[in-house]
């Protein structure tokens, strides 16, 4: 028998919410929608389905609309998941009722502020009210081509890959190009913009053990453009692909993906000590040099050891370029994260 409510003044909370919970559970009998899941780790308001910045009956309505019409608002599905069980369903929108109309237990946290999932769980989150996390300060030194930002224990940072210096592998007519240097052979690739997208420690730490980098980006300068490894391809040395280097000791490869594979001069000429970028693991790269004008002469099979830099004056692990292989580093010291292109 199908009950029918008139909202009035004097409407039953009570029956508006059973009558609600007894059409869910017949729509979830005759519906299975299917969700695509991702690692969230944006801060958000749990509860805030529909991203107004507030929560009211608009949310549970949403979500209802996204599980059993897909027309509903929910860009955010972790906020959505008001009960914080790791799933969308209906439970999540019979709980959002339940504390709105019954005054029962409210939302786990994050729940009024922005805040980020205590919660392990695989639930997405492609946008939010609440404002990205700033970057710590050693990340400011990225040039203005890369878009850094803090996600939960991560640093995001997207690059374009191309460099800021002048390099014969811009087009002719292109102002930052410049003549081959002498005894360079140029390869027969271009710079080209990329859309690099590297996740990486917030606060690294030393694994148990190294593990080897791989071809392709191991890290990324803070001009965005990418690191590489010793090698030229597998298990091949550089020993052939030195030669098309241009001055800044940078060359594209297919795709037009610019990268250095060793010192990047244009960055060290300044300063051999800087900090030059950081590899995957989150651990900083920093010129040949000490701080004091030193050559390091006590690091590992990564080319890095522990002590205070400017950038981080507690003391921390970090990488120093060398000019023989492996160059930038053969390693990891800390469990890396990911790249994309």
């Amino acid at each position: 028998m199908t009950q029918f409510i008139t909202f009035t003044r004097r409407w039953n909370p009570a029956l508006v919410l059973r009558t609600l919970t007894q059409l869910s559970l017949i729509i979830a009998t005759l519906l299975s929608i299917p969700l695509i899941l991702a690692q969230s780790e944006v801060p958000f308001k749990r509860g805030d389905a529909n991203q107004d910045d507030s929560f009211n009956i608009g949310d549970p309505i949403s979500t209802l609309l996204y599980l059993f019409k897909g027309t509903g608002s929910v860009l955010c599905i972790d906020a959505a998941d008001t009960n914080d069980d790791g799933e969308l369903a209906i439970a999540d929108a019979i709980y959002a009722l339940s504390f709105l109309f019954l005054g029962t237990e409210a939302p786990p946290t994050p729940f009024d502020d922005c805040g980020l999932d205590p919660t392990a769980d695989e639930l997405s989150c492609e946008a939010t009210t609440c404002p990205p996390e700033d970057p710590p300060g050693p990340y400011d030194q990225f040039t203005a081509n890369v878009e850094v930002i803090e996600q939960g224990n991560f640093v995001i940072i997207r690059s374009d890959g191309i460099p800021n210096h002048s390099s014969p592998y811009f087009p002719s007519n292109d102002p930052r190009w410049e003549a081959p240097h002498q005894g360079m052979r140029q390869n027969p690739n271009s710079i080209g913009e990329q859309d690099l997208v590297f996740r990486i420690p917030l606060n690294p730490q030393i694994a148990n053990s190294s593990s080897d980098t791989r071809l392709g980006p191991i890290g990324v300068a803070i001009n965005g453009v990418a690191f590489f490894n010793q090698f030229a391809g597998p298990n091949q040395p550089l020993d052939r692909e030195i030669i098309s280097f241009d001055a800044g000791n940078g060359h594209p490869a297919r795709g037009d993906l610019y990268h250095y594979h060793i010192e990047p001069l244009y960055l060290t000429e300044s300063n051999p000590s800087k900090l030059l970028g950081f590899l995957l693991d989150g651990f900083p790269v920093y010129g040949p040099r000490d701080p004091d004008g030193s050559l390091p002469s006590d690091l590992d099979e990564c080319n890095g050891h522990t002590h205070a830099t400017p950038e981080f004056p507690n003391g921390i692990y970090h990488y120093h370029i060398v000019d023989v292989s492996p160059y930038i580093s053969g390693c990891y010291k800390g469990t890396p994260g990911t790249v994309s292109q």
